[in-house]
């Protein structure tokens, strides 16, 4: 915090619109929410938990230690670290693994559909009645506002997911579950939610609900299991006959890959998720992959989340904070 503190005050003025403080913040973000999360580990909270909490209380809502600029430019790093995180995820899938559980993941997802569209959706639209949502005040808001948050519902992150299992080195046939449980539904969420703001935008009269919704969809998502499937075939023929500065071309090629899923309208995460999948089932090289994967894991893992934390504008939050804590209990209720 001493040196931190000391460089914002001693850097020279730049016309630059790149903050100097960046490079710094960075290193500083890995020991301090190191720090921090180690502490809370001492109280039984997950080290995940630590780092988010890190990144509240250092972002711009709360110390601003790392101000809103040094954040936006911390994306970039973001983007590579979401990146790993989803390819380590895709080489936990065994197809194996996922034979053996496939039934229970196909029951759980399909149950929760069903209770978060009830549950979720219902009191999303009792609160919008009952009280109004600030900034949704137009007819239909209701109903657009509860098909939104019943499909987000669904969602769990893969990134938390692998970490909390990280963290408390589990392993198993639940382990299996939970993970492959995180990755389908956010294959199910993309589905889910394009669905949604197709029924929004008719509930709101800005759209109609046709099949062009769910065939774009899919294109969306072939497509980016493609671009996967092609990632991961070039990883493999890297490791087989090249195999040297691993974890330098996969950083580069999680960074073009990235580029190029943006310009096509990819979902990120499905691609890399792909592949590592495909290196896990379709080669021998796994082992290969995971140890550059392992060794930048933690500081990945420590600057991701303390982003994510740092991302949050607590004022804003603060105006949503009941309708949200209302949402998370009828979350919790729907899959409890």
């Amino acid at each position: 915090l001493g040196l931190m503190a000391a460089v914002s005050v001693l850097q020279a003025n730049t016309t630059s619109s790149f903050d100097p403080l960046t490079l710094a913040s960075i290193g500083f973000v890995v020991l301090a929410s190191f720090s921090a999360a180690e502490v809370g580990v001492r109280f039984g909270l997950p080290r995940v938990t630590g780092y988010i909490v890190s990144g509240l209380l250092l972002g711009p809502s709360a110390l601003n230690i790392l101000s809103t600029s040094v954040v936006d430019e911390m994306q970039m790093f973001n983007t590579l670290a979401l990146g790993l995180i989803a390819m380590a995820a895709g080489l936990e899938l065994d197809i194996a693994q996922i034979k053996r559980v496939w039934r229970t993941l196909a029951v759980t997802v399909t149950l929760k559909i069903g209770l978060a569209t009830l549950i979720v959706g219902g009191a999303a639209m009792a609160l919008h009645a009952a009280f109004g949502i600030p900034g949704a005040d137009i007819p239909g808001a209701g109903l657009a506002l509860a098909v939104i948050f019943a499909a987000l519902a669904l969602g769990t992150s893969p990134a938390i997911v692998l970490a909390v299992l990280r963290d408390g080195r589990s392993s198993g046939r639940l382990s299996d579950l939970v993970l492959g449980a995180a990755v389908f539904k956010d294959v199910v969420v993309v589905v889910m939610l394009a669905v949604a703001v197709a029924i929004a935008g008719v509930s709101l009269g800005g759209g109609a609900l046709d099949s062009s919704v769910f065939v774009h969809v899919a294109q969306e998502l072939g497509a980016s299991a493609l671009a996967g499937t092609v990632l991961g075939l070039l990883l493999i023929g890297y490791i087989r006959f090249v195999h040297s500065e691993m974890l330098l071309f996969v950083s580069a090629m999680v960074l073009i890959v990235a580029e190029v899923a943006l310009a096509l309208h990819l979902e990120l995460l499905l691609v890399f998720i792909t592949a590592g999948f495909v290196v896990r089932n379709f080669s021998r090289h796994e082992h290969d992959l995971a140890p550059p994967l392992e060794m930048v894991s933690l500081p990945v893992f420590i600057v991701f989340f303390t982003i994510a934390g740092a991302s949050v504008d607590l004022t804003r939050t603060l105006v949503i904070l009941p309708f949200a804590l209302a949402l998370v209990a009828a979350r919790t209720l729907a899959f409890w």
